[in-house]
């Protein structure tokens, strides 16, 4: 008895160091291009980043292999049916770059990676992670266009460097918001929005707002670049009606030349201006796309006066949307 009780014991701390020596280094914190879990990936070659940890003292990696699958049952299985590194002899664990097929706009992307130690002992694979491609060319957008409530005279544009015009506008732009209503009849598996206005705006999915971003997007030469913000909106949306508004402000991208309020620059490009698309993948795997066009809805917004440097709101009595809004038709709003 004491005999079979020692075998049993010997044999229980032999697959303990077993196990200890066959998984002595880990892999956490996986990111890809330094984020977690980044949605609107905006190159075709991202980078691959993670951690490491270890209970033993002198464990470094010595090689790594990462895999990308484009649906979540191969990277279950270990398998990158997109890209498999295969063992690549490297202590690098910051930056790998991709080297697979060539990725897809708006596409969902799942990876991971083990890595072999010193001892040539191997990991178990990390945690899957993903990413999300974002919208790399024009094409990517599909039938999106730029939507607006007014434009301005292209003799009344300030770009940085120019002269300073000595009359004011004969008109500034009114702050405009934009209300576009769709139907869902069938179960979404996943739902992503990209979207841009300008100079800055706030998004709304049925009356509640959507992220905690604040002054999006961010500032840039707007005659080279107008970045976008993507939002996952999978558990967001509902069935039946749902509602998106966006309502827009001047930043940077216009600032009003009013001699009597303070301003430090004075840029004008244009007057406020949308973009989107709203990408939905139906458990079906049927896709459809809300794209900015004439089917959105633009009204006056809330806030009088906007700057980036101050602005004032009054409050209206609020109507029904068709009692208020005007369809881009009309030629109150414009598509650019």
């Amino acid at each position: 008895m004491k005999t079979h009780l020692i075998k049993s014991l010997t044999f229980l701390v032999c697959i303990f160091f077993i196990s200890t020596k066959c998984y002595s280094i880990e892999v956490y914190d996986t990111r890809c291009e330094n984020q977690l879990l980044p949605l609107g990936v905006n190159t075709k070659t991202p980078s691959f980043s993670w951690k490491l940890t270890s209970a033993e003292r002198g464990i470094w990696q010595q090689a790594y292999r990462i895999i990308v699958a484009d649906n979540k049952a191969d990277i279950d299985n270990n398998k990158g049916n997109i890209w498999d590194s295969g063992k690549c002899i490297s202590g690098q664990s910051l930056n790998i770059i991709y080297g697979g097929d060539e990725l897809q706009p708006a596409l969902k992307y799942y990876w991971k990676v083990q890595v072999w130690d010193n001892k040539d002992n191997i990991s178990l694979w990390s945690d899957a992670s993903f990413f999300r491609m974002g919208l790399l060319t024009k094409k990517d957008w599909l039938l999106a266009k730029w939507i607006a409530l007014d434009t301005i005279d292209p003799g009344n544009r300030i770009l940085p460097g120019s002269p300073h015009p000595d009359k004011e506008l004969d008109k500034e732009p009114v702050m405009p918001q934009f209300r576009r209503s769709f139907q869902l009849n069938k179960k979404v598996a996943e739902a992503t929005l990209f979207i841009t206005g300008l100079g800055h705006f706030e998004l709304s999915l049925n009356g509640q707002k959507v992220g905690d971003h604040f002054l999006d997007p961010g500032w840039s030469n707007y005659e080279k670049t107008a970045w976008y913000v993507t939002f996952d909106m999978t558990d967001r949306l509902q069935t039946g009606e749902n509602v998106l508004r966006v309502r827009l402000g001047n930043g940077f991208f216009h600032i009003p030349r009013n001699r009597d309020r303070y301003h430090k620059l004075l840029t004008s490009y244009a007057f406020p201006k949308m973009l989107c698309k709203l990408q939905i993948t139906y458990e079906d795997g049927t896709i459809e796309n809300i794209v900015s066009d004439s089917q959105w809805k633009v009204t006056a917004s809330l806030v009088t006066f906007s700057s980036i440097y101050e602005a004032k709101t009054i409050m209206r009595c609020w109507k029904k949307p068709d009692g208020i809004m005007r369809r881009l038709t009309t030629g109150i709003g414009h598509i650019l």
